[in-house]
């Protein structure tokens, strides 16, 4: 038989395709159900909309560990090789860790007195984080759960770096965070924390691509008392990486949009200050040039009118 989907020859009576992963049919039927396994209900439109269907399915890839199975998300159900997890079936759905460009992302699923590990592939990263926190919210509706995402208002990107590092990027700041990891413990940052350097305090940045050494990017302020105050690479205003977590080309942009708006505070801290004319100083000045005799007493009846709002 063959996929309808990649056209891959596939081993007959399989139910998924061993290339793309699709769910593979026979006259219009999934192919090989287990006779045993639980039945899907199609999700029911709500207020006569019609709802697209969550069908996402993920193959193994040449990096999956021995014994992972293809896995995909449909609309009431995770699906695990031949076998279908209902949501209201799963006890516990979490991620394990992120994946990156040279390794893959995994999630724990605990159902059905069992663990299982769901792993997908970087380039599949996108797709898979949708269904899986789909999946995941719905694991928690069917337990009565709410599941609350947490929401860092005016947040533009949050990256992760090498040596325990992270950064924040706001519009207005950066917060830098440093984990305790044996890289940070090894530079001396581990007990760093979190801090936030604020744009309009900067005076400049420094910049590395990464390479033969790690790439970073450092914040310049006016203090210099700091941990690792004369290092480029691990003073705590710097966020290091490497390409296997950020690739050089978007820390540019990073690095270019930083620069903006430091640019943007300064011109705002050197930029003139006009001092604001209150309404009885330009009643008093209209005063004045009516007893001089250069306004007449109709045109500073007029102008009084303006200035009170009459």
């Amino acid at each position: 038989m063959f996929c309808n989907q990649c056209g891959a020859q596939c081993v007959d009576g399989a139910r998924f395709c061993n290339q793309c992963g699709a769910p593979l049919t026979v006259g219009g039927q999934t192919s090989g159900m287990n006779q045993q396994t639980e039945s899907v209900q199609q999700a029911t439109p709500q207020n006569g909309q019609s709802q697209q269907p969550m069908n996402e399915f993920f193959p193994c890839g040449i990096f999956q560990p021995p014994g992972s199975k293809v896995f995909g998300v449909i609309d009431n159900a995770v699906i695990y090789g031949n076998e279908m997890f209902c949501f209201d079936k799963i006890d516990m759905l979490a991620k394990n860790n992120d994946s990156s460009p040279v390794t893959n992302g995994v999630w724990r699923m605990r159902g059905y007195g069992r663990e299982e590990m769901l792993v997908y592939k970087h380039a599949d990263r996108e797709r898979a984080l949708y269904a899986l926190n789909y999946a995941q919210q719905k694991v928690a509706e069917a337990h009565g759960q709410q599941i609350f995402q947490e929401s860092k208002e005016g947040l533009l990107h949050d990256l992760n770096g090498v040596r325990g590092r992270h950064m924040e990027v706001y519009e207005d700041r950066v917060v830098l965070k440093v984990k305790a990891t044996f890289g940070s413990f090894i530079t001396g940052n581990i007990s760093d924390g979190e801090k936030t350097i604020y744009y309009a305090d900067c005076i400049g940045v420094q910049f590395k691509e990464s390479g033969l050494q790690i790439g970073y990017l450092q914040f310049e302020t006016a203090g210099r008392i700091m941990n690792n105050a004369a290092s480029n690479f691990f003073n705590e205003n710097t966020f290091t990486w490497d390409t296997t977590v950020q690739t050089n080309e978007f820390m540019h942009t990073i690095a270019a949009y930083v620069k903006e708006r430091i640019s943007f505070y300064k011109q705002q801290r050197n930029a003139p200050v006009t001092q604001a004319v209150s309404g009885a100083d330009e009643l008093k000045k209209f005063k004045e040039l009516l007893d001089m005799g250069v306004i007449t007493q109709e045109e500073f009846d007029k102008k009084k009118q303006q200035i009170l709002g009459f």
